[in-house]
């Protein structure tokens, strides 16, 4: 089990520091199934967590006060996938295989649906 918060913010610590780089935005979605993922007779709930471009910082405290919740990376029944995008082009994606893990890349367009204005 691992604190989706803390997980975040060392990852973020860690490559900020040793790229000298600001967050642009971030978008988390938790897929939860109560019958376990290919389960005939499962149900769906999927919660989105998202810091838009030129965030403010009550917004980034909103977010990561919204992601201090355990998270079970090896269970069968729930999903985390996660982009962080920077300033200065590259980005971070949450890995979700034999184990659980984030990865510094560099970066695709932001999605429209995290611009603000548009």
């Amino acid at each position: 089990m691992e604190n989706i918060k803390d997980y975040l913010q060392v990852h973020l610590s860690t490559t900020q520091v040793r790229h000298f780089i600001e967050i642009k935005c971030i978008e988390i979605t938790l897929t939860e199934c109560d019958g376990g993922y290919g389960s005939k007779f499962s149900s769906t709930k999927k919660s989105d967590f998202q810091l838009t471009e030129n965030y403010t910082e009550d917004e980034l405290t909103y977010l990561l006060d919204a992601l201090d919740f355990e998270y079970d990376e090896n269970s069968s029944s729930s999903k985390l996938r996660g982009t962080i995008w920077y300033t200065d082009g590259t980005w971070s994606e949450y890995i979700n295989s034999e184990y659980a893990y984030w990865e510094y890349f560099k970066c695709p367009n932001v999605p429209k649906h995290l611009k603000k204005g548009d």
